[in-house]
């Protein structure tokens, strides 16, 4: 009886084991959902329309999602996203308090290409 036992507990693990392991590789091969759509690299820098010098801390929000992207201290931004129709951006200055305060823009891009390089320049609020 314990030989048995012992029997069907390797019997389920290897038997769970393989399970787990099939599903791994099914989804390496086929991805997930979010994987079927053509990737595109959106990049550029934005800039102060005034002198021309690179902003640090905008925070670029794409397409009504949750998802964002940062300027690093040149200016420079990048991120991926998955191909649509148009891109709309809306740039804000989060930080005004470091680098002066630029006003908000939003922009839209209708573009099939698979690298959209953009040069963006902001105007500084009035004060």
């Amino acid at each position: 009886m314990k030989k048995t036992k012992r029997k069907n507990f390797w019997k389920y693990l290897v038997g769970g084991a393989s399970l787990t392991t099939f599903m791994f590789i099914f989804q390496a091969c086929y991805g997930t959902p979010q994987d079927m759509h053509p990737d595109v690299l959106i990049q550029g820098q934005v800039t102060s329309s005034q002198d021309g010098s690179a902003i640090p801390d905008i925070k670029i929000k794409f397409n009504d999602d949750n998802q964002y992207a940062m300027t690093d201290s040149n200016g420079n931004f990048a991120f991926y996203t998955y191909e649509r129709d148009a891109y709309n951006l809306i740039f804000e200055d989060i930080d005004s308090t470091n680098n002066g305060a630029y006003q908000s823009k939003d922009t839209s891009i209708v573009s099939d290409e698979s690298e959209i390089n953009l040069n963006i320049a902001l105007d500084e609020v009035e004060r």
